[in-house]
């Protein structure tokens, strides 16, 4: 996310005293009581995830479609992972 707000505000071309840092949440915090985060962040230092999809470019329909096929993967990725470790673990025990 650095690198894209890197490139997308043309840093090497603006005056540093242009260029903004934000928090932001990427996907809606559900079952929040209030708001839990420190009174140094303000409206502008602190996006919600609408701001935050919308600065991106995308809309949120996508992210949780998105979200489910990279768990996927890494599910998969992993689940081979531990598989081929495993098995090496088996041929190398002694007896």
């Amino acid at each position: 996310m650095r690198l894209y707000a890197f490139l997308a505000q043309e840093k090497l071309l603006r005056d540093p005293a242009q260029i903004i840092a934000v928090v932001a949440e990427p996907i809606p915090r559900v079952g929040a009581q209030g708001d839990s985060y420190p009174d140094y962040f303000t409206p502008n230092s602190l996006w919600k995830w609408k701001q935050f999809w919308e600065f991106m470019g995308l809309p949120y329909e996508v992210v949780p479609l998105g979200i489910r096929d990279a768990v996927s993967r890494i599910r998969n990725q992993f689940a081979n992972a531990m598989s081929g470790a495993l098995s090496e673990e088996i041929d190398q025990a002694p007896g």
